[in-house]
């Protein structure tokens, strides 16, 4: 599984070691801090910063994760911005199903649009992407780090 994210890759781990959901066969692909001696954060990588519109670029800086899982055709990519779904933009796949996360906006148009299928707040479920998932490896982590959102068709 691989996490393309804009947020801090140590707050990333830290959230999924807390979680029970980080292990070898999770990577991570995003801004890392390169701290100072004392601790302090000194820069930025990559260069640029992967932020909502730059996901894209995901897919080159993560190339050895593509080389690597490239028998793996199947992505699934979940994403509050409307921009996440460009993360698998160049990636080679013969099937993408992704879900948008509305959160607390009040137009979910964009993302209707945007994405196969939203979740709005907790008025759905997400059981029809855990089956999926299970279809896909039944000993998936990613199906314990989703259970409890919820899922509406758009």
């Amino acid at each position: 599984m691989i996490i393309v994210s804009a947020g801090v890759s140590d707050v990333i781990e830290e959230f999924l070691r807390q979680h029970g959901a980080l292990s070898e066969n999770v990577t991570i692909c995003s801004n890392r801090l390169n701290y100072e001696a004392d601790s302090s954060p000194k820069s930025v990588s990559p260069d640029p910063p992967i932020t909502s519109f730059t996901k894209a670029y995901a897919y080159k800086s993560a190339s050895s994760f593509f080389q690597q899982h490239s028998d793996r055709r199947a992505l699934l990519v979940m994403g509050d911005s409307v921009t996440d779904v460009d993360a698998c933009e160049n990636v080679p796949s013969d099937f993408v199903l992704s879900i948008g996360f509305i959160n607390s906006r009040q137009d979910a148009a964009a993302h209707a649009q945007a994405f196969d299928a939203v979740v709005q707040h907790s008025n759905g479920s997400l059981a029809p992407v855990s089956e999926i998932i299970d279809e896909i490896t039944p000993t998936s982590m990613l199906r314990r780090t989703i259970s409890g959102l919820y899922l509406n068709r758009a």
